[in-house]
């Protein structure tokens, strides 16, 4: 019992851990992507750093079995 809780918060940590880095990758090319879209526009980097956290949830929702082969 002791090793598989151990086992479960290792795989637990770690995966935790490709997921954040995968998100904040993926924030700061959307983040980009989102800054060359609304360039003409006078949108601050606050509210393109909202639409890029809007799409965030549906990338890592289309990453997420990558992520789990990891």
């Amino acid at each position: 019992m002791t090793l598989s809780f151990y086992l479960a918060r290792r795989f637990l940590r770690s995966f935790a851990l490709v997921l954040g880095v995968f998100a904040l990758i993926l924030f700061m090319v959307d983040l980009v992507e989102q800054i060359r879209r609304f360039d003409a526009a006078e949108l601050g980097l606050r509210d393109l750093a909202l639409l890029a956290a809007l799409n965030l949830p549906q990338t890592l929702y289309a990453v997420l079995p990558l992520l789990m082969v990891m």
